[in-house]
């Protein structure tokens, strides 16, 4: 059967041409404005939305609201109006859904960390205009490479949920209360309430995980069975749902993405993003997930490739440059690592370039959860050093005479920690005082978390696990080899910051003789000057 609007007129000024979809609110079509022949999208609501004089009024007010909308990762509304039934006029954007692409098959962590960084700036911008989405999932994000830079996304139906709530609030008829894609529903509109921007940011979370892993976090062939999940269920961590391999700090982030209550999740896009630069996956360098990809035209779409695999040639180039680099760096760093170097850091803990480029994505064993979210709880008891005979760039040295603090922790489960570091085994150590922090509030766990994380390369987790040792013991804060380990996390432009926030807020003037140190003989000229900034901010 024929569409009857395929060719209408709306209100003189836009010619219906083509259907492009059709979703549980209206028909989305190609069309055409009249005299300028611009290409449009034209989105007629569905008729039984239309029969209520209140919700045409709200649909222009809302309408009105989203004309608003001016970001590159936005489709924008460009006119409105009412004929058989009411309408929006958009930006015709060619390209395909992210639903198409993921599809196939899960993205690489740094192509879909790139595709999700302008999910979340949309969602900013569209939120700090009092808008929220209420219905982020892959079929309303459009990705397009007219730009030439790669995936660029736009998202669609912006604020449009809220006119389809309207509108069964008007229809007597209308017996769903709840509105949305079950699988991408926070558990707040699980529950038939309205949410607000921290209900996008589940939403987009759902979507990242997707992404991530090829899988959703909460599925089901029974849809009220997903909503239940939403409410009841723990999510899965991304390593358990995909079997491939991401960095605690990911897991972290996307674990507090998918919290059940909205305050224990980021408040913001712009939060979320800031933690999301914090990971190992953003440092990767994007253009090796991009092979020569072709532009799109304006009537179809091009295949991106999933993964730029290189040939024997550019894989020997690779290698060559990569020990390159580490030689120049073992040259740059030999003083600054020596044993008994004034403010060494060990040599993992070590950001030169090279290791930037390839950071490491080791992850601890499925026994070890990724960090919670650190809580803060005061100590007084006396905080307990790991040995005056620790040396800079040494690993944890456990000292024989420390124990937890106040007797927080028990004794013998400090000395099988102790033990396990003594024989090398540290991701036993790492087991074994997640258990202990469960049970206790001891500074001293944290502070052996923060160094066996160190040693890992996870700086972010280690100085999270830092300043929950000092928050719950101030004395920890003059500790020589924290400070060292947080001086060093400088060297990289994402930890750095992290560190300095630790220095200036929790560790205070105790850090001021290294960081002096530091501004002086550093070899790396940015660590310099970002030491001798947060001297500047301690005095």
């Amino acid at each position: 059967m024929s569409d009857p609007r395929i060719g209408a007129v709306l209100d003189d000024r836009y010619r219906i041409i083509s259907l492009i979809a059709s979703g549980s609110m209206g028909a989305i079509y190609r069309g055409e404005r009249l005299k300028l022949g611009r290409s449009v999208a034209i989105k007629v609501l569905h008729t039984p939305l239309a029969n209520q004089d209140r919700f045409i009024q709200r649909f222009e007010v809302e309408a009105k609201a989203l004309s608003r909308l001016s970001h590159p990762n936005c489709v924008s509304i460009i006119d409105f109006g009412v004929a058989d039934a009411p309408y929006l006029v958009m930006e015709y954007v060619p390209g395909r859904t992210l639903k198409e692409l993921i599809d196939k098959r899960p993205l690489p962590a740094p192509r879909a960390l790139h595709i999700f960084r302008q999910v979340l700036a949309g969602l900013a911008h569209a939120h700090g205009h009092g808008i929220t989405h209420r219905d982020i999932k892959p079929g309303n994000v459009m990705l397009t490479e007219a730009t030439g830079t790669g995936d660029h996304i736009r998202i669609l139906d912006f604020g449009l949920a809220k006119l389809h709530n309207a509108a069964m609030a008007e229809d007597e008829t209308g017996s769903a209360k709840v509105t949305g894609t079950p699988f991408y529903m926070s558990p707040e509109q699980a529950r038939g309430k309205e949410g607000d921007v921290r209900s996008d940011l589940y939403s987009a979370g759902v979507l990242l995980f997707e992404m991530l892993t090829g899988t959703k976090p909460f599925d089901s062939e029974e849809m009220l069975e997903v909503l239940n999940m939403h409410v009841e269920h723990a999510p899965p961590l991304l390593r358990s749902a995909g079997g491939q391999r991401f960095s605690e700090e990911l897991e972290a982030v996307v674990q507090k993405t998918l919290a059940k209550k909205p305050e224990r999740r980021y408040q913001t896009a712009l939060e979320l993003a800031a933690a999301l630069d914090e990971t190992p996956e953003a440092a990767l360098p994007l253009h090796r997930f991009y092979g020569q990809s072709k532009a799109l035209s304006s009537e179809g779409t091009a295949e991106l490739p999933l993964l730029d695999e290189p040939g024997p040639r550019r894989g020997l180039r690779v290698v060559l440059v990569l020990l390159l680099l580490a030689a120049a760096g073992g040259a740059a760093y030999y003083f600054w690592l020596r044993p008994g170097a004034p403010l060494a850091p060990r040599p993992a803990a070590t950001a030169d370039l090279a290791a930037a480029a390839a950071p490491d994505f080791s992850v601890p064993p499925a026994d070890v959860e990724a960090p919670a979210d650190a809580s803060v709880a005061p100590d007084s008891g006396p905080a307990r050093d790991l040995g005056a005979g620790e040396t800079p760039g040494a690993t944890v040295t456990p000292d024989a005479t420390a124990g937890a603090d106040e007797g927080d922790v028990p004794t013998g489960g400090i000395a099988r920690v102790q033990a396990l570091i003594k024989a090398g085994r540290n991701d036993e150590a790492i087991t074994e005082l997640r258990q202990l922090k469960i049970k206790s509030k001891s500074a001293y766990v944290d502070y052996l978390l923060g160094k066996l994380y160190f040693d890992r390369r996870w700086w972010s987790v280690a100085m999270q696990h830092y300043q929950e040792a000092i928050r719950r013991n101030r004395s920890y804060r003059a500790r020589a080899p924290l400070i060292r380990d947080l001086i060093a996390a400088l060297v990289d432009r994402k930890t750095g910051a992290q560190a300095e926030q630790i220095l200036v807020g929790d560790v205070g003037k105790a850090a001021l003789p290294y960081l002096g140190q530091t501004a002086k003989s550093h070899p790396i000229a940015e660590v310099r000057k970002r030491a001798a900034r947060i001297i500047r901010r301690l005095r």
